[in-house]
């Protein structure tokens, strides 16, 4: 399964998304950035979740730069 979203967001705003994959797949994320000031700027995010495990992915954007925070989540389906 292969899905795509665009989002233009402002400073300071959030989105939340869902996604039902069975627990027995892997899952690949990708969250990527454009930002308006041009330099090294981390604007991509590649996860891989665990097969049979839940997983809370939460992605940030501090200055110019992307950064997956580690959140704990519950292995009970």
């Amino acid at each position: 399964m292969i899905r795509q979203m665009q989002h233009i967001l402002s400073p300071g705003e959030s989105r939340r998304y869902s996604f039902e994959i069975p627990r027995e797949t892997a899952r690949w994320l990708l969250v990527a950035a454009e930002f308006q000031i041009p330099g090294k700027n981390k604007n991509t995010v590649l996860i891989n979740t665990e097969v049979n495990k839940n997983s809370n992915v939460v992605v940030v954007v501090r200055e110019r730069s992307l950064t997956q925070m580690k959140i704990p989540v519950s292995d009970k389906p």
